[in-house]
């Protein structure tokens, strides 16, 4: 559609009314996944796109691309904050910057993962001149396929970017297309108030323009304002050709502007886009914008969501002055405000503004420079004079942080060495302040090296002390590294003091608008801290913290669930384990990271080794194996030698593990307690006792094991002692036991060595040990999987109830939340007995599930309940899911999410779907529904409010598939999925919906 001179009303704006359809022009681009639109400025390349974009009816990525992007990582930022504007949540977040080599193919690889179609539109390809950018361009072009579309324009193709020759098939439109017909000039010219003109009169304006929009439009004005019959001028002289219209008629409408108003327009001209904001902020009239639509000037509203003007009628306002700093820096700070960072900072660099872009940029909040991204700030600082950056050395602290961000150190290790010298060490605030946050960041650095945590400790210690409760970010960064020392990176093991050091850094993160930064100071919280001390509960709940602050889609994500599974199999929570394994697989595919898949299978190997399946750990083992990459070579890639080396040792692959040990044992240098600690462990299961009494007992005095590696030592210690016939080894299992029961932890040994348990708990039972007779006699707390289907646990092993009524009587009792009246749960068995009989065959009943199973279910007076200190999903996850509400009704929102999340991962199906018909199932199966169904509602809501808008679509439908008949649900995910662009798949929940409302004979709503 092309817009014209006419004007509509809509929001208290007359806009220019758009309605001349390019059809045949659509009709070509739609034949292929690829199109070229290659013409000079003015000829409608960005409104044939919106077209275009309109017909298909799909989500839409629009780059509108400047000279910058001339370069890789800018060119891949643009990209990725297009999609970020698009609401396409997933692909923003799975396409974090990483190795330009590989982007294009990531991109591709995660456009096949993508369920509805995407249109992306590189508009103003003309910037991208060089090979590398060109390549770039052409390998996602020739790598798209239908249903994604990509379509090109540009004034003219780069030397490099032969797309229509490179991409066999492509959907190309040039000048010679783009020029109008006569049928679409007579259109555009029947607007003109009045008598429409002859034919004769829109020939005579198509010659004189050659079809060339622009010009076309405007000599449309001229018909009108002239308003001369036939087309002929009432002085019989010909109407100006070509640009000559241009001029022409742009002279007559700044004739029709005051002063003031003209010199306004030919500053707006300079600017990438405009709004009536910013037309009244650089021209001093409230209404310019207003007054420019009256005059005639010819305004777009293009399917980018921008207000521009043709190319040619700015290049001829622009030359009427240059841009004054003081309306450069009014239309920046507007354009910050609206968020379009880099069009401010573009403006005013290619304006020759270098100390008001200098001065732009240092002034960026974290999260600002967060959203601009490493790449654009680069750029800029490259394009910034040197003495101007020396001047603003923020803008080096911004560039370390988000290279840090997007993994890439290269960058961020050239930006604090050249920062480190422009602030001196004595200077005065605000250098004082700058010269802080320097030293926060160097601290975090040099914590990962053990060679250098003592200097960072006293950088941090410094940056702590001295800043001001005002200096935020410095206190925040170094904080973390505080609290990294006294917990992950601790000499002598984590300290209580360093949740306080953590939990002070994610709260100021928070504060400061920066949720990464406050989860990665809850990660080493979680798992240097909580779970090192083993409070299993307590990491799970602060990992859950964490996930809530990160977007649904990332690399730092999945490693957060690498460390999730870990804690999960150390509770014996299975299969909530097994649901999270699974996830982190579906990330690791999405993002198209090698690293990550091996992550996910070497997650995967533990669960497996914890359940004693050897074929499926050997089968995670190898599989990390085809995902090796230069992770490997690096410290995760001995962890996971000396780890696979315990897992494998553990479900009996004695000698495959000790070729995995070897292997780690050539590699330790610098890495070699976690080594020792799976040698230790190895030698104590299944090796030669004597030795692993000396390995261990030397393993058991380091001072930098922590409880969660200690515990273990002392058992397999134990173990050891008593596979050589050691009279010790009863007081050696005594003390294991009595250990994990301080620790909070009694039933932990159960879980992680059954075989050495079998052996060692009557030996430290008859050593005195209280831990081991409890366990002897209850055999480990009971376990019971209610929801998507019935299973029972005891100390992590699997039980078999006789099948029948008493297995069904234990899931009876358990649906019931732990507890039934002896009367009802006979009439739930046997609703036909009398009352003597049903409490003879209840008796029989219960010494049955007793001698099959233990002490599953007891009396308790007139009732029968579960076995002490038993649990259920179920229950965990209603008591979560009440907590959930109530947290949200006290206005605490991240920790109802934090409880959400937990409860909804709880939630693998109904409850006991396996009793579809029985009555005592029925009222709590259709309660937790309903809770599941809130706490979707919650984090959709959640999600949408952080701009998550793929995983609140996620997380709608996952409520209508529950619950298919409420039509609420489906309006929110059609208006989410509109928002987007995606008016397909809108249209299609609507139709379901509908059909939904015609299964149930009602109608729908109004307007639905």
């Amino acid at each position: 559609m092309l817009w014209t001179m006419a004007s509509g009303q809509r929001d208290g704006i007359r806009r220019p009314r758009q309605h001349v359809a390019r059809a045949r022009l659509v009709t070509e681009l739609l034949g292929a996944p690829v199109g070229v639109i290659e013409a000079a400025a003015g000829y409608g390349k960005s409104v044939l796109a919106g077209e275009y974009h309109a017909a298909l009816g799909i989500a839409c990525a629009w780059v509108s691309l400047g000279p910058p992007d001339d370069n890789v990582s800018v060119l891949i930022s643009s990209m990725r904050r297009a999609l970020r504007a698009a609401r396409l949540s997933d692909l923003y977040s799975a396409l974090e910057d990483g190795d330009p080599d590989r982007w294009p193919d990531r991109f591709l690889d995660a456009l096949a993962d993508l369920a509805d179609p995407l249109l992306v539109v590189l508009d103003d390809v003309h910037h991208l001149r060089g090979p590398d950018t060109a390549a770039l361009v052409t390998r996602i072009a020739k790598g798209i396929s239908l249903p994604h579309r990509l379509l090109v324009a540009a004034r003219r193709m780069p030397v490099h970017l032969d797309l229509p020759r490179a991409v066999v098939g492509a959907a190309c439109v040039g000048v010679q297309d783009l020029a109008f017909t006569f049928a679409e000039a007579a259109e555009l010219a029947s607007d003109v108030p009045g008598r429409p003109p002859s034919d004769r009169a829109v020939r005579a304006l198509l010659e004189a323009t050659g079809g060339w929009a622009s010009a076309l439009v405007l000599g449309v004005r001229t018909m009108r304002d002239d308003g001369y019959p036939g087309g002929v001028r009432q002085d019989h002289t010909p109407l100006p050709t070509g640009r000559g219209v241009i001029a022409a008629v742009m002279e007559g409408i700044l004739q029709s502007l005051a002063p003031a108003e003209r010199n306004g327009l030919g500053q707006i001209a300079h600017l990438p886009y405009l709004s009536p904001e910013i037309a009244g902020a650089l021209t001093g009239t409230a209404d310019m914008f207003e007054r420019m639509v009256a005059a005639g000037v010819p305004l777009l509203h293009t399917a980018a969501g921008r207000w521009e003007m043709p190319g040619p009628v700015t290049g001829y306002l622009a030359g009427l002055a240059p841009l004054a700093p003081q309306a450069a820096a009014a239309a920046a700070a507007i354009y910050r405000r609206d968020g379009s960072l880099p069009s401010a900072i573009r403006m005013l660099l290619d304006s020759g503004h270098d100390e008001e872009a200098a001065a732009l940029l240092a002034d960026l909040s974290p999260t600002e420079a967060e959203d601009l991204g490493w790449a654009e700030i680069r750029n800029a600082i490259e394009l910034l004079p040197d003495g101007t950056v020396r001047q603003q050395p923020r803008i080096l602290l911004h560039l370390a942080r988000t290279a840090e961000t997007a993994y890439r150190m290269d960058v961020r290790r050239q930006a604090l060495a050249r920062l480190t010298p422009l602030v001196p060490a004595d200077g005065p605030s605000p250098a004082g302040a700058v010269r802080r946050e320097i030293l926060a960041e160097q601290a975090r650095d040099l914590v990962g090296d053990e060679r250098t945590r003592e200097e960072a400790r006293a950088l941090a210690t410094s940056v702590v002390r001295d800043a001001g409760q005002d200096e935020i970010v410095a206190r925040a960064r170094a904080l973390d590294v505080l609290g990294r020392l006294r917990s992950w990176w601790s000499d002598d093991g984590p300290h209580d003091d360093a949740v306080d050091l953590l939990e002070e850094s994610a709260r100021l993160a928070r504060r400061i608008g920066q949720p990464v930064w406050a989860a990665r100071a809850l990660v080493p919280l979680a798992m240097g801290v909580h779970f090192g001390l083993c409070r299993y509960q307590r990491a799970l709940t602060t990992l859950d913290q964490s996930l809530v602050l990160f977007p649904a889609r990332g690399q730092f994500r999945a490693v957060i669930m690498a460390f999730r599974s870990s804690v999960l199999c150390e509770l014996g929570s299975y299969a909530e384990a097994a649901a999270t394994l699974t996830e982190m697989h579906q990330l690791a595919r999405a993002l198209g990271e090698d690293w990550l898949s091996a992550y996910a299978w070497w997650s995967e190997a533990e669960l497996a080794a914890t359940l004693r399946d050897k074929e499926r750990t050997v089968r995670a083992v190898s599989a990390v194996h085809q995902h090796r990459a230069a992770w490997f070579d690096e410290t995760p890639g001995v962890e996971f030698l000396a780890t696979a080396a315990d897992f494998l040792d553990r479900v009996g692959e004695h000698a495959m593990a000790a070729r995995y040990l070897e292997q780690a044992t050539e590699r330790q240098s610098g890495f070699e307690r976690v080594v020792r600690v799976c040698e230790s462990a190895m030698l104590g299961r299944s090796g030669d006792p004597a030795r692993a009494a000396e390995v261990i007992d030397a393993t058991l005095t380091r001072p930098d094991l922590d409880p969660q590696e200690r515990w273990p030592l002392l058992l397999l210690r134990a173990y050891a002692a008593a596979r050589s016939g050691d009279p010790a080894a009863g007081e050696l299992a005594a003390r294991a036991f009595e250990t994990c029961r301080e620790l909070g932890i009694p039933e932990a040994p159960l879980r992680r060595e059954p075989a050495a348990c079998e052996v060692l708990l009557p030996l430290a039972a008859a050593a005195g040990s209280g831990a081991a007779v409890t366990l002897l006699g209850r055999g480990g707390r009971l376990s019971v999987r209610l929801l998507g289907g019935f299973e029972l646990r005891r100390g992590g092993q699997r039980l078999a109830p006789p099948p029948g009524r008493p297995a069904t009587a234990v899931r009876a009792v358990a649906a019931a939340g732990g507890r039934l009246h002896a009367e009802e749960l006979i009439e739930a068995l046997w609703p036909d007995a009398g009352r003597d009989t049903g409490r003879n065959r209840l008796k029989n009943l219960l010494s049955r599930l007793r001698a099959a199973v233990g002490d599953v279910l007891v009396r308790d007076g007139d009732a029968i309940a579960l076995a002490a200190e038993s649990e259920s999903d179920a229950g965990r996850f209603e008591h979560e899911a009440r907590q959930a509400v109530s947290s949200l009704a006290a206005g605490d929102r991240l920790n109802a999410a934090t409880l959400a999340r937990s409860a909804v991962d709880r939630y693998r199906g109904d409850l006991l779907p396996e009793d579809p018909y029985e009555s005592w199932a029925a009222e709590p199966r259709e309660r937790l529904r309903l809770l599941y169904l809130e706490l979707l509602d919650l984090l959709a809501g959640q999600a949408e409010a952080s701009c998550e808008a793929d995983e609140a679509a996620r997380l709608l439908q996952r409520a209508i598939d529950a619950e298919p008949y409420d039509e609420r649900r489906y309006a929110r995910l059609a208006a989410l999925l509109a928002g987007q662009g995606r008016s397909g798949s809108a249209e299609a929940v609507l139709r379901r919906a509908r059909a939904m409302l015609d299964d149930l004979g009602l109608a729908p709503p109004p307007g639905g």
